[in-house]
């Protein structure tokens, strides 16, 4: 089977998602699986496997407003890369945070009729709940609870990394 992985992350960077996404390229290889990584422009670009973004991963320390800015570059981006590449994959893997990448990244997927798993690392939008930036019952904070349920609904199947977030 032709599996894709998006992930913002992914080698070098010394990162959960990175260190998750190169488990999954390994694990899946192993059984003969072919694999394709779609990624952000910080993996290395000597990797065959690989589909690098222009733009680089998300940066937690940037500003709200920064942080949304490259999520959603980020996305487009990686979205647009899925849809020119579909021949490539048969079955995704969208790995989130970044929530709004993946938004992107499941609505190609949806566009190229290719199935979806959802791992969720990190509960969004809830988070921007908790801390205070959003709220939940304002038209930003249920237009983003919409698009979390259509992001877990229209995927084949959703992982967690924890039982507390499932």
């Amino acid at each position: 089977m032709k599996i894709g992985i998006i992930s913002s992350e992914f080698h070098p960077l010394n990162a959960a998602a990175s260190a998750r996404a190169g488990s999954w390229v390994s694990y899946f290889r192993e059984f003969g699986h072919e694999v394709t990584v779609f990624t952000s422009s910080n993996a290395l670009p000597e990797k065959r496997f690989l589909v690098r973004s222009w733009f680089s991963t998300p940066d937690n320390r940037a500003s709200i407003i920064r942080r949304l800015a490259q999520e959603v570059l980020l996305g487009v981006d990686l979205a647009f890369r899925m849809i020119f590449n579909a021949r490539r994959t048969q079955m995704n893997l969208i790995t989130s945070p970044p929530f709004f990448m993946a938004v992107f990244c499941a609505f190609a997927c949806r566009l190229c009729r290719i199935p979806y798993v959802f791992d969720v690392r990190d509960r969004y939008p809830n988070a921007l709940f908790e801390l205070g930036l959003l709220a939940r019952d304002k038209w930003a904070g249920r237009l983003l609870q919409n698009l979390e349920s259509l992001l877990y609904c229209s995927s084949a199947f959703v992982s967690t990394v924890t039982k507390g977030l499932a």
